[in-house]
């Protein structure tokens, strides 16, 4: 017979407990960052290689999807179409690249080519520039502007990062960028460039010193400008007069021209008693072993030891951990959501390191080391440049057909789909971030031992693939496929046994689909167990959400009782939640997965999930 769940002293003290982190989260969270990048120069790392690390982080429901693009060929006459209209004529031949693509997003995409050319970016938005509209207007953007291909034409036409720059320069010089400001960061084996672009046709570049780090967080980082020094600098023409014009800089003021002064804006919303972004503070303070006290910070630092692509992922996966900027309280809170910005974010959906080697074979010039998802919870694979497929289920569609989703995808793409690693390794950080401090040590010593072991490893394979390619080059390509397939396989295997481990509770759900549109509530079972006794469980104390939104806006619970469901001796917990609620945190009607989060009144996680197909 069901019954009242009873909210006695104890479950009240659970609720305290509870709201008092929901308030702290509510608190601390603070408007969207995105991206965090590092690069190293050649004589700061410890083999000689230039090596960059970047966080790519994007909010809301996305999926990433990863391909190997081969070299193409065009006839003349053939053009590239712009987003906006504008066209650029085809190059003959156009190289092979390693490709990382968020469809939707014209800003998210990764690409390394077979060069050893790579590009990534990060949003420096907002700017003092004016909008899309008015610079069409003026012409400082001409046939629609250019945003979204100006990665994809340095990947496909760059052999040295030089020449890429000098590419990505003259798209913006002929067509204006569109969006309101970014920072490019292209490098090779030899060097390293950060391309800061302002909406338009306004651009300054610097190199990397080549013993030195630079940490990016989403903020320009270029200020003093020489702009007689082209090997170290590269700039518009007009850079310090158009910047005199619009009244952002004044000469007469005593101090030297600053880029990111004059160009940069802040967000009207942000906290202003901070002088720095703390990912680039916290990334300085990793490389040089001591808390950086320069405001504004330094563009580059020299790091206090030779560093190696394992410190770079030790920097990526940093949420500011034994600093004043750690709210987490040893990790009470879960940190992607008590440090907003933090360097791993709860927005973090790919994580890569990229060593760019000199004296090497071609299939070896470059290793795409990547992890899914935030990197703290999950494991950072080698991709060598070389192979001739990316790993099963990292990779779904041919890659002419994921160019034609670059503005518009299909809602679909956005299906949990269990058999796509993606899903994979979302689902175990999902699992982890509900129960954080309890179990990420277990996750992070399980990936850890994993990629000792590839490192470990690393030396002896490229001797082999060195051995294999002096006779048999295709069989070598074949060879290092097979073996980046092999430990890709391997570690969603893992990742999927994590999982199953770290969930606590089952869910019985009989409403499969959910309409946004619809009122109601829908009913969700908490099933009981030997290991789970369900009264000790409040439904003051559960909510359920998408994982990508943050878990105190999440639809709570508002009412419970416990029943026998399923009829096997244990009694149940049956909770009903708001749909309108729910529906306001669907990004994308899609098949869903949808967490539940809670305690018990021993203050044990509870995190479970379910399956639902959202429509419209």
């Amino acid at each position: 017979m069901a019954q009242d769940v009873m909210v006695s002293m104890r479950y009240k003290s659970t609720s305290v407990i509870v709201l008092a982190i929901v308030f702290l989260m509510a608190l601390v969270t603070v408007p969207a960052h995105a991206c965090t990048t590092v690069i190293v120069g050649r004589e700061a790392t410890a083999n000689g290689s230039v090596i960059v690390g970047h966080n790519e982080d994007n909010a809301g429901r996305r999926v990433m999807t990863q391909y190997v693009m081969p070299r193409m060929t065009y006839k003349p006459g053939d053009v590239i179409i712009l987003k906006n209209g504008g066209t650029v004529p085809h190059v003959p031949v156009t190289w092979s690249f390693l490709w990382s693509q968020t469809p939707g997003d014209s800003a998210a995409d990764f690409f390394v080519n077979e060069w050893g050319v790579m590009i990534t970016s990060n949003n420096c938005a907002p700017t003092k520039e004016d909008d899309y509209d008015t610079l069409v207007a003026r012409g400082d953007i001409t046939d629609g502007g250019i945003g979204y291909h100006l990665r994809r034409i340095v990947a496909q036409r760059a052999e040295t990062a030089r020449e890429g720059l000098e590419l990505a320069i003259e798209l913006i010089s002929t067509y204006g960028y569109v969006d309101d400001g970014r920072s490019y960061q292209i490098a090779d084996s030899r060097e390293a460039w950060f391309l800061h672009v302002v909406r338009g046709k306004h651009y300054v570049a610097q190199r990397v010193p080549d013993d030195t780090a630079v940490v990016i967080p989403n903020a320009y980082i270029i200020r003093q400008v020489d702009l007689e020094d082209t090997e170290n600098f590269r700039a518009c023409p007009d850079l310090v007069e158009y910047a005199i014009e619009r009244g952002w800089y004044d000469p007469s003021c005593g101090e030297p021209f600053d880029f990111a002064k004059a160009y940069g804006s802040v967000r009207d919303d942000e906290p202003q008693d901070l002088k720095y972004d703390p990912r680039q503070w916290s990334g300085q303070r990793l490389l040089t072993g001591k808390a950086p006290d320069d405001v504004p910070l330094p563009f580059a630092a020299r790091p206090q030891e030779k560093v190696t692509v394992a410190d770079v992922m030790a920097l990526l996966r940093d949420h500011y951990e034994g600093t004043y900027h750690d709210m987490s309280a040893d990790y009470m809170i879960s940190p992607h959501w008590a440090n907003d910005p933090s360097i791993c974010m709860n927005k973090t959906q790919e994580s890569f390191v990229v060593e760019l080697r000199e004296d090497t074979s071609d299939l070896l010039k470059a290793v795409y080391w990547r992890a899914t998802g935030r990197p703290c919870a999950s494991p950072y694979i080698p991709w060598y440049i070389g192979i001739a497929s990316v790993p099963d289920g990292y990779g779904w569609m041919d890659p002419n057909f994921g160019y034609t989703l670059r503005f518009e995808p299909h809602a679909s793409l956005y299906d949990h789909d269990p058999s796509h690693a993606w899903w994979v390794f979302k689902d175990l950080q999902s699992a982890v971030d509900g129960q954080y401090g309890d179990v990420i040590g277990q996750v992070q010593r399980e990936w850890r031992a994993f990629e000792e072991r590839i490192h470990l490893e690393q030396p002896a394979l490229e001797q082999m693939i060195h051995r294999f390619e002096a006779t048999d080059e295709e069989y070598a390509g074949e060879f290092i496929t097979r073996y980046t397939d092999s430990l890709a396989r391997e570690a969603t295997s893992i990742a999927r046994e994590l999982t199953d481990a770290l969930l606590t509770a089952e869910l019985l759900v009989e409403q499969k689909t959910v309409h946004l549109s619809g009122s109601g509530s829908i009913s969700v079972a908490l099933l009981g167990s030997e290991a789970l006794d369900v009264s000790e469980i409040s439904h003051h104390d559960v909510a359920i959400g998408p994982a990508e939104c943050s878990p105190y806006t999440w639809a709570p619970a508002f009412n419970g009782k416990l029943v026998d469901v399923n009829g096997d001796g244990h009694e149940d917990l049956v909770m009903e939640f708001s749909i309108p609620a729910l529906a306001k945190l669907v990004e994308i009607p899609c098949y869903m997965d949808i967490w539940l989060r809670g305690s018990t009144m021993f203050c044990d996680p509870i995190v479970a999930r379910m399956l639902i197909e959202f429509r419209p």
